[in-house]
């Protein structure tokens, strides 16, 4: 993978589409852009098992707060909540948020 190309096609002023077939076609010519495209998605796969585990964990500790109301005491529960929306932030979208 050429960086460099990249980086220069990237910091052009060329309109978006181009600049997609640009990266692509840069991109097209590696010969090890396929290794490098299942690093990609293997990494993308661990972030979404780790995110389904953690939200199973978080649900059922949801759960637990709701039916024990004494296990969230001091907004405990939400605190959880709070923070795993911030570490996710750039991979799951909150349903209730209006995006404008």
């Amino acid at each position: 993978m050429n960086i460099k190309e990249l980086k220069k096609i990237a910091n052009s002023d060329i309109p978006e589409e181009l600049m997609k077939s640009a990266i692509i076609n840069s991109l097209a010519r590696d010969e090890n852009i396929i290794t490098l495209v299942m690093k990609i998605l293997d990494q993308e796969r661990q972030l979404k098992k780790e995110m389904q585990q953690e939200m199973n964990l978080l649900l059922s500790k949801a759960h637990l707060g709701l039916e024990k109301k004494e296990l969230n005491e001091d907004g405990f529960m939400q605190k959880e909540i709070l923070e795993f929306y911030d570490k996710y932030k750039e991979n799951v979208s909150h349903c209730f948020k209006n995006k404008k």
